[in-house]
């Protein structure tokens, strides 16, 4: 049987090293620089990481990889389009809310009466 390629093997531990990269780095660029930077830098170290544990995802660090970046996006996509749905049913409750004052009668206000009806 023939061992494992050896750039199977190197692209595998490459992914895994920008997984953790692209997960620990960004903290440590948002304590020197922008937070945009920081965002930016770990968003292309984990689809370089996605990259390469596709080409060495016979090797086991390259499926730990795919795993965890797998997680990672289930778990993005979830708390995106949550915050989405959970910021329209806001907007939906505060069009009905606004939608309710609208069609309600304004308060009356007692009248003093009239001053020709006292005589």
């Amino acid at each position: 049987m023939e061992g494992p390629k050896t750039s199977d093997k190197l692209f595998g531990n490459l992914a895994l090293a920008l997984l953790v990269a692209g997960l620990l780095v960004p903290f440590l660029i948002a304590m020197f620089a922008k937070e945009v930077i920081a965002t930016g830098f770990g968003v292309v170290a984990i689809l370089l990481a996605l990259l390469f544990g596709i080409i060495g995802r016979k090797q086991k660090t390259g499926k730990v990889t795919l795993l965890i970046v797998g997680c990672l996006g289930v778990l993005v996509f979830v708390l995106v389009f949550g915050r989405r749905a959970e910021a329209r049913s806001t907007m939906q409750r505060a069009i009905e809310k606004q939608a309710e004052r609208n069609a309600a009668p304004p308060p009356s206000t007692p009248q003093a009466g009239n001053p020709e009806s006292a005589r």
